[in-house]
């Protein structure tokens, strides 16, 4: 089972009916994700939680479920399951190894650094003003 799928379970265990039922308005809308339709209401009407977490994966795919969850729990004020999520991590502790380099450009007002995460293998570029 999908470790995101989980934490999103059991974040929607965690709210009470009135506010599960606030949450599923939420994902009926259109936008709740930049440039995204809404669930349709019918799939949504008689959903449980773990219906609603299928599709929210399924309409906005892994990282984009985790952010219209942080979305809708920021607006109905829901802000220790918020940071819960934002804390939320599908890599296991340990897994990841970073290597940081840093270079100055000549102006001295910008540092480059360069992450190497191995596990998955991959780098990301930060530019610091």
């Amino acid at each position: 089972m999908e470790k995101l799928s989980v934490e999103l379970l059991n974040t929607l265990k965690s709210l009470k009916q009135e506010d599960f039922e606030q949450f599923k308005w939420f994902l009926k809308q259109d936008n709740i994700l930049d440039g995204q339709k809404g669930i349709p209401q019918d799939d949504l009407e008689r959903a449980e939680r773990w219906q609603t977490v299928d599709l929210m994966v399924c309409k906005y795919k892994g990282p984009g479920a985790k952010l219209v969850a942080i979305n809708i729990l920021q607006e109905i004020g829901n802000n220790d399951l918020v940071e819960r999520l934002k804390r939320f991590s599908e890599e296991p502790k340990g897994k990841r190894k970073s290597c940081f380099n840093s270079q100055k450009t000549r102006s001295n007002t910008c540092r480059v650094v360069i992450r190497q995460t191995v596990n998955p293998p991959s780098f990301i570029l930060i530019l610091y003003h």
